[in-house]
């Protein structure tokens, strides 16, 4: 620990006995020194002033000497060997002769790493001539005064934690961990950790998020976007909410507006500002266990949480401005046939996709993409679409076979009823056992196709805490790749974008199962903006041994050492990204429900900026 403490020395006053002011002459003098190792003698006040002694016997003195650790001489020299400071007092009779009426000495003593504060204390002559009452005040939280035992005198950031020392000369060690992966991955996918985090330590609770149609849309934390919002756009309930994953030890008793804990950006270009969580405590914005986040210049930021001014942990994300993306709902009924006299039609109304759609942007916001209904009523030319009370959405009689088990191409012309150049279309319909939904047309990456590119990033911590993640203890953060996936186009609909959501979501689409729609819409979108799935299902073992470089072994970036029993794999699968972590909690993961599968990424989101389909903001 770095030697910086600093202590004052106070001489307050000198208290005379009776008999004392009664043999005096008129005026005393004061000589005072203190001695720490083997310096010479630092003086304190002035020797060379003359004191009259009053009727109530008591001379204010308030002579003061400044010891720092690492100073100056002149200022009075401590070292991190020194155990006692010594001070001798000296009162003199300024009669002729110049009698001393007795000398005090006594010393100042370290405890532990840090010097004893002394409050007041009385130290009289042997004589009992007089008394000197003085004080050792230790300079914390900016200021020498008398402070709690608890209080932070020294600290410093030591391998993932914050070590310090207290005015009672205890030390102690801190750890925060936020991670960025929402719900929290098992534990043999943290990084290394501190050995304090291992012990006495407190969880956030929040494991899974709770959604719903009518959740605010930051109800995922710790997002890797940022999005840029104006100062009245940015509320309890819009703002990115970054807040902690644990700390320790727990008796630290932090709150969520702690003001021991003081959030500043430390790196990266992108700009933010804290938005108060609590109107009656402004001020409290930027501390605490939780902060709300706007952002307020594209860019990439670094926020360091800061305990005693050290860096307790970082939380990196992007800044970038929010993408409103137009979109248009067709649910598609199949008409009744000589085979099948009841009509094929998805469970879903027009209510529930509204429910659905607010749903999905909750995911969403975590990339700053949202999903608003169209608001052009215009029907497309040789549709017999009818508009319904929900804006965007739309209803309209088909043939049976584009509802009911159709094939790919089916389902691509089932996207071209109604649709609407340069939007979103999203048509719900019967559809068959398997697949809840399918993103079928989209354009390619503006980076490019996934056999020339990939979306690379080092920075530090490492996106979804990658090992390593460049979070002391561990190692610096490498380069890591992630892959995408191509697009897919129908001839002669250049502009048309589009997926399909089954009733295979569920059976109540207005209700319970509200949210199994709303992540399927997500985790399709997702293909849309050329993002693959984060793990595969691989049925071959020897098509798994290729899509892993032939040696089973998961990407680079990956953590697990080998293929699970059930043969789920990382690798070159034109529908595979190429990691591995998080396993299941990241919305691409190939079947992972809801609530589990739940988290974007750093990765993700830098893929999501270079979608063509952005342009298409409002």
């Amino acid at each position: 620990m770095p030697f910086n403490v600093k202590v004052r020395v106070v001489l307050k006053r000198v208290e005379f006995s009776i008999d004392a002011k009664q043999a005096v002459a008129d005026k005393v003098r004061f000589q005072a020194t203190l001695t720490s190792g083997t310096d010479d003698p630092v003086e304190v006040g002035n020797k060379d002033q003359d004191f009259t002694i009053p009727e109530n016997r008591v001379v204010a003195l308030n002579w003061s000497k400044n010891l720092r650790g690492k100073s100056t001489y002149s200022e009075g020299k401590l070292t991190a060997r020194d155990k006692t400071v010594k001070l001798r007092f000296d009162c003199l009779d300024q009669a002729d002769p110049k009698p001393s009426l007795g000398a005090i000495e006594f010393e100042i003593h370290k405890r532990g790493d840090c010097w004893k504060q002394e409050i007041r204390k009385r130290t009289t002559v042997p004589s009992g001539n007089y008394t000197l009452v003085w004080t050792v005040y230790l300079k914390a939280e900016g200021r020498y005064k008398r402070h709690d035992p608890n209080t932070i005198l020294a600290s410093r950031e030591h391998q993932g934690a914050v070590q310090w020392s207290t005015v009672s000369g205890v030390r102690k060690s801190a750890y925060l961990g936020i991670v960025p992966v929402v719900p929290l991955f098992s534990g043999d996918e943290w990084p290394t950790l501190p050995a304090i985090a291992y012990a006495d330590q407190e969880m956030n609770p929040v494991d899974e998020p709770s959604i719903s149609a009518t959740s605010a849309i930051n109800t995922i934390h710790n997002p890797p976007v940022i999005p840029i919002l104006a100062a009245d756009e940015a509320t309890t309930n819009t703002a990115a909410k970054i807040m902690y994953t644990m700390y320790a030890p727990s008796t630290l008793n932090f709150t969520e507006d702690d003001k021991r804990l003081e959030w500043r950006k430390i790196s990266g270009d992108g700009e933010v500002a804290f938005v108060a969580k609590d109107a009656a405590k402004p001020d409290r914005a930027d501390k605490g266990l939780k902060v709300l986040v706007r952002g307020t210049a594209d860019g990439e930021v670094v926020l360091g949480v800061h305990f005693d001014g050290k860096v307790l942990t970082k939380y990196r994300a992007l800044v970038k401005p929010l993408k409103k993306l137009p979109c248009r709902f067709n649910l598609l009924t199949g008409k009744a046939t000589l085979l099948s006299w009841k009509k094929s039609k998805p469970l879903s109304t027009p209510p529930d996709v509204e429910k659905h759609r607010k749903i999905a942007n909750i995911y969403l916001r975590q990339l700053g993409v949202e999903l608003v209904a169209d608001t052009n009523v215009t029907i497309r030319r040789g549709s017999s679409a009818t508009t319904t009370d929900v804006t965007g959405v739309f209803k309209e009689n088909v043939k049976r076979k584009y509802t009911v088990n159709p094939t790919t191409d089916q389902k691509e012309e089932g996207l071209t009823f109604n649709y609407r150049d340069n939007v979103l279309n999203f048509t719900y319909i019967q559809g068959g056992p398997g697949a809840l939904g399918e993103a079928q047309l989209w354009p390619d990456s503006s980076l490019g196709q996934r056999a020339a590119v990939t979306v690379d990033d080092d920075g530090t911590p490492s996106s979804a805490w990658i090992k390593p993640t460049g979070l002391k203890p561990e190692a610096d953060a490498v380069e890591v790749s992630m892959k995408i996936i191509d697009g897919f186009s129908r001839d002669g609909h250049p502009d048309l974008h589009g997926m399909v959501i089954t009733n295979a979501c569920g059976a109540n689409p207005g209700t319970t199962g509200a949210i199994s729609y709303g992540a399927t819409i997500a985790h399709e979108v997702g293909h849309m903006f050329n993002l693959g799935h984060r793990v595969e299902k691989i049925d071959d073992a020897t098509l798994s041994g290729q899509w892993n470089v032939g040696t089973l072994a998961p990407a680079a970036g990956g953590q697990i050492a080998a293929l699970t029993d059930d043969k789920l794999g990382a690798g070159n699968g034109m529908f595979c990204d190429g990691l591995w972590h998080p396993r299941v909690n990241n919305v691409m993961h190939y079947n992972e429900p809801p609530p589990n599968a739940a988290d974007f990424d750093i990765l993700q989101a830098l893929a999501v900026r270079q979608s063509p389909l952005l342009d298409l903001a409002i």
